[in-house]
């Protein structure tokens, strides 16, 4: 296990958050993303919050708010492209749903030296039986198509991960076995006394 780094883009909203999707120029994307890196640099290390247990598993303990709450504990699998939340804490949503998987892509930038989880809009929704589940946001997916945030390869890829994904959860295999490993190795250094 050793310390890492993962930055979040959200796809069409490098320019602002509320200010809808659209194709930024590069220039406003590699400011965005370069900001996020330098701002997350800052973290003290008795608040680290990223670690690499494996070339399969990334582990953040996210601060809570929107989407967590003190337990929650967040699971990057770069090959299955999902950033998986354990613990979920979305107000709309209820407690009933504690899984929400966002599907994306994530990639190693060595220029910037940390992860890149890009999000691409489709997430899946898991209830606490482990079976009952909800897509949602394919809209965003299509939207994201027609006004050229992606190509139809990503479409295809991200439509892809979401099937792997909900098979899944059909045959009974969710949590992925990864994320007990993970647990396993940082359950004392990412859940704190503190926090339980």
């Amino acid at each position: 296990m050793e310390r890492t780094l993962v930055v979040w883009r959200r796809l069409g909203k490098e320019h602002g958050e509320g200010r809808g999707f659209k194709v930024n120029p590069p220039e406003v994307v590699s400011a965005h993303i370069q900001q996020k890196v330098v701002a997350s640099r800052e973290t003290p290390d008795e608040d680290w919050r990223w670690w690499q247990i494996s070339d399969e598993l990334i582990v953040e303990r996210p601060h809570p708010g929107i989407g967590y709450g003190p337990k929650s504990l967040l699971y990057y699998l770069p090959r299955k492209k999902w950033a998986i939340i354990e613990n979920a804490c979305f107000p709309n949503l209820g407690e009933d749903w504690p899984w929400y998987v966002h599907i994306g892509s994530i990639c190693h930038e060595e220029t910037l030296g940390c992860w890149l989880f890009t999000d691409l809009f489709c997430d899946v929704i898991v209830q606490e039986d482990l079976r009952t589940h909800s897509v949602l946001d394919l809209s965003d997916l299509g939207m994201a198509l027609g006004i050229g945030l992606i190509s139809g390869s990503q479409l295809a890829a991200a439509l892809d991960s979401t099937q792997e994904l909900v098979d899944m959860i059909r045959g009974g295999e969710f949590p992925p076995a990864e994320l007990a490993q993970g647990k396993a190795l940082v359950a004392e250094l990412l859940v704190p006394d503190d926090r339980q």
